[in-house]
């Protein structure tokens, strides 16, 4: 959290993409008052997350909202289950993809890839 907190003094407004390592629920709070909103994955073992969260089906997803916070979970596939918090979307928007990927879901696509290239270098 130093780190991220480090390297963000000074930005505001902007929008922070992490994977695992970085997605803590009470960071959100944190780059909230700096007012910078964060999008990442979180563990689906996080003891934070309802039971509710790990559904079954293939393409399904279910939310969860707080006052700042969403959280979806989401399967691609069988037995893989993706679950991104954001504090910077706010809703059900599904593309028009046959898949019906949530716009969440897109957001962190389009940008999982650079945190991934940050850390192989």
């Amino acid at each position: 959290m130093r780190v991220v907190c480090d390297l963000t003094y000074g930005y505001l407004g902007h929008n922070i993409a992490f994977d695992m390592f970085f997605t803590f629920c009470n960071f959100r709070q944190l780059l909230l008052k700096r007012k910078m909103t964060m999008l990442g994955t979180i563990r689906k073992t996080i003891p934070e997350l309802p039971e509710e969260m790990q559904n079954k089906e293939v393409h399904s997803s279910l939310f969860c909202f707080t006052e700042d916070t969403t959280v979806i979970s989401y399967i691609p596939k069988k037995n893989k289950c993706i679950i991104p918090l954001s504090t910077l979307h706010r809703g059900q928007e599904a593309s028009n993809r046959p898949d019906e990927k949530k716009l969440m879901i897109l957001g962190y696509d389009s940008t999982k890839g650079a945190v991934d290239t940050l850390i192989n270098f």
